[in-house]
């Protein structure tokens, strides 16, 4: 369901990437943002509306519940969740933290830098863009799919195995020279991070329950969004002070690897 749900996030790379290089090149930056903001607001807010905060609303009940216990007006899953409290106290919430901080980390670098890496390559910018709109397209295929291998061999042996093949990509990327080869990278990463991402997300469910899934997942997400925020300006630096990206890249690769270690180590947590 999560791998469905999110893979709007890759149709949003594939489309959105070739629609802000154009609207740079035929106009300008201001512009380009102008443009995208006002079709986030015409498209994000209206939809937002319309959704449902739980099954009941639509007279149905959460995946799994045959029906609610006699004066029981919540899932008994719900309620033999970890609540925020209990879940600080855990190594998984911690764990959870590192690793969402290095693959934020890693994906924004990655992310960010492909783009100017291409361009030194001597690849025109719009050429340079579609690198990013192929990552978006093999993004929906990886979320969709990968979820579904999830559900059947279980959610952390397929995390482990796409965050290690993200690694992967990763290295790759530090030894491409053209335009082909960014491509093998885009169809490959694109995949794996799709199939990763919503993964890592279920895991947060599966290892503290659902009942408080939301304050829960979002300390975890505040972690994901400093290393969104570290990400890019390490890779920056780093090109400042080297004159290419090979030392960032193959931070990007490393922590990846990291990322494999933390998923491997986190365990369903009790109350």
């Amino acid at each position: 369901m999560l791998g469905i749900a999110s893979s709007g996030n890759g149709l949003g790379t594939m489309l959105m990437a070739v629609l802000a290089a154009y609207l740079i090149t035929s106009f300008d930056w201001r512009t380009a943002y102008t443009v995208i903001g006002v079709m986030a607001v015409i498209v994000v807010i209206p939809l937002s509306l319309v959704l449902k905060r739980d099954p009941r609303e639509v007279g149905a009940l959460p995946d799994g519940v045959k029906e609610l216990a006699k004066n029981e007006s919540r899932p008994a899953a719900a309620v033999a969740s970890l609540t925020l409290r209990q879940a600080v106290r855990t190594r998984s919430f911690w764990l959870f933290l590192g690793l969402f901080i290095l693959f934020a980390s890693s994906y924004f670098l990655a992310l960010t830098h492909v783009v100017p890496h291409a361009t030194d390559k001597g690849i025109s910018p719009v050429q340079a863009a579609s690198i990013l709109s192929l990552m978006g397209a093999t993004n929906i295929a990886g979320r969709v799919m990968m979820g579904s291998v999830s559900d059947r061999f279980g959610r952390k042996r397929t995390a482990v195995v796409c965050t290690l093949l993200q690694a992967v990509t990763l290295f790759w990327l530090i030894g491409v020279q053209s335009l082909w080869m960014f491509y093998v990278y885009a169809l490959a990463y694109g995949f794996v991070f799709g199939g990763s991402e919503p993964i890592l997300a279920a895991m947060i469910g599966d290892t503290f329950g659902v009942g408080k899934l939301g304050s829960i997942l979002g300390i975890i997400d505040a972690a994901w969004g400093v290393g969104a925020a570290i990400g890019p300006i390490v890779g920056g630096l780093i090109f400042d002070l080297a004159g290419d990206y090979f030392v960032a890249f193959l931070y990007a690769a490393l922590a990846m690897v990291a990322v494999s270690l933390l998923a491997l180590l986190i365990r369903r947590e009790t109350s």
